[in-house]
C-alpha cells in the first residue's frame, strides 16, 4: 500500500506453478499457444485493461527423478 501522495514503481514476480512435462511429451513443442516465450497464454490486467509485463523463464533440473 503506497501512503504517500508520490507514485511507486516496483517489480512485481507472479510465478507460475511447476509444469509436468510428461503431460507434453507426445506433444510438439509451443501446442499450449503460438507464442514460444509466454507458452502458458499468461495474461496481466491492471484495472481490467491489458498491461504489459516481461517473461522470465528457468529451467530447472533435478538428477535423479
Amino acid at each position: 500500500m503506497n501512503d504517500t501522495a508520490k507514485d511507486v514503481s516496483t517489480i512485481v514476480a507472479f510465478p507460475l506453478p511447476d509444469i509436468d512435462t510428461s503431460e507434453f511429451s507426445e506433444s510438439a513443442v509451443g501446442t499450449i499457444t503460438t507464442d514460444p516465450v509466454n507458452f502458458v497464454g499468461f495474461k496481466l490486467a491492471v484495472n481490467g485493461r491489458p498491461a504489459p509485463f516481461q517473461v522470465e523463464q528457468r529451467a530447472f533440473y533435478k538428477a535423479g527423478t
